[in-house]
């Protein structure tokens, strides 16, 4: 058998009976290469047990040494290397389009001559997306390597939408806790999402004292001419990014932030030039907002199996995987919500594998951080009512 389910009364608290029982292994050689896990009951209950209202049972789960920890391939080594190459033309594509609409698309057209000097003019911010994913992923290895978690290598997913949304990383083996769960699950996104909205406000300072787009409207002109921009200054030769002020308006929480810094837009601008740091910043917290969703293998969905337990997040998780696919059809136009739901569904929606300690939750302050982290990013991924 892979496995032998011990079943009895808990009469000590469960990390106190997985920590006994792991000084007692070395001592039974029937027990070498046993792995113990302390979850509740995996076999389902009858219908007779449900009817009766009784609840799963804690269990004592052997796994026997046939079960083997994962490892990683050679397979998804390569995949990884392809995955982060495409994972960089696409995020220097999204990168280039930020300057479609600048300088009247004289960067396009340049493209098309053969003249490769828009793409050094857009690396900066395909560098700071990159930058920000490295954060991420260096957060999560230290944490990993800090709490005794062995995790693969990142592999990247490339978008046409965002650039990037983020990195797939499996957990190779059981977490010895929750809270060691938790702690590799959340560094990434807190780490990631607290310095792109750094990034994202330092950005809008900086944008706050540029003049209008170079394809600006007459009336946009003459409120520049009117504040004593020069005229030329529309017209510069090193563009920066141009924007739908539509997309600031896509994320309630980073369109609201825009608002309080950014000089109001007149009655006819549709789009507001920014400085690369606000497009790099904006970018970088949508993804770390989305990876945040508590659904399957999600950053998220890892936070909500470690501070709901296994049961209430896969609950969670199917009516956040609905309600992130009602959105994507009916709320709007927004393909990187469509897509990315579509990234879970094939790739990410499987529950991640239980603690060796599957019953003790985690503390108050951990609970609390969660809460906060979901709130800001359903902010994030949530559409303000000015984009109507």
């Amino acid at each position: 058998p892979l496995g032998t389910i011990f079943r009895g009364n808990l009469r000590a608290a469960p990390s106190a009976l997985l920590e006994a029982l792991d000084e007692r292994a070395p001592h039974e050689a029937d027990l070498e290469g046993v792995r113990l896990l302390v979850l509740s009951d995996p076999v389902p209950r009858t219908a007779a047990q449900l009817q009766a209202g009784e609840e799963a049972v804690p269990v004592v789960l052997a796994l026997s040494p046939a079960v083997r920890p994962l490892r990683v391939s050679g397979g998804e080594l390569g995949l990884a290397a392809l995955s982060l190459g495409a994972t960089g033309l696409t995020t220097l594509g999204y990168a280039l389009s930020s300057f479609l609409l600048a300088n009247d698309g004289q960067l396009l057209e340049a493209l098309n001559a053969g003249d490769t000097s828009p793409v050094a003019t857009a690396l900066p911010i395909a560098a700071g997306i990159g930058a920000l994913l490295v954060l991420h992923e260096g957060a999560h290895a230290a944490a990993a390597a800090a709490r005794g978690v062995r995790i693969a290598p990142p592999v990247p997913v490339p978008s046409l939408q965002l650039g990037c949304f983020g990195c797939v990383t499996r957990v190779l083996d059981f977490p010895r806790s929750r809270a060691a769960l938790y702690d590799v699950a959340a560094s990434g996104p807190y780490v990631a999402l607290a310095a792109s909205l750094a990034v994202f406000v330092v950005g809008l300072s900086l944008s706050a004292g540029l003049p209008p787009p170079p394809a600006a409207t007459d009336a946009a002109a003459a409120a520049a001419a009117a504040s004593g921009i020069p005229t030329a200054a529309l017209v510069g030769a090193t563009p920066y990014p141009v924007v739908p002020s539509a997309l600031l308006h896509s994320s309630l929480l980073l369109g609201s932030l825009a608002d309080s810094v950014l000089p109001p837009l007149t009655p006819d601008s549709l789009a507001v030039q920014l400085h690369p740091a606000a497009v790099v910043g904006f970018t970088s917290a949508l993804c770390n907002a989305l990876q945040l969703l508590p659904v399957g293998r999600l950053d998220g969905g890892r936070i909500a199996a470690a501070v709901l337990g296994s049961g209430a997040a896969s609950l969670t998780s199917s009516l956040f995987l609905l309600g992130l696919g009602l959105q994507s059809l009916f709320g709007g136009d927004d393909p990187a919500l469509l897509f990315f739901g579509l990234l879970i569904i094939f790739f990410q929606r499987e529950p991640e594998l239980p603690c060796a300690d599957d019953l003790t939750g985690v503390d108050t302050p951990r609970q609390a951080a969660a809460a906060a982290a979901l709130a800001i990013a359903l902010l994030i991924v949530a559409p303000s009512p000015l984009l109507g």
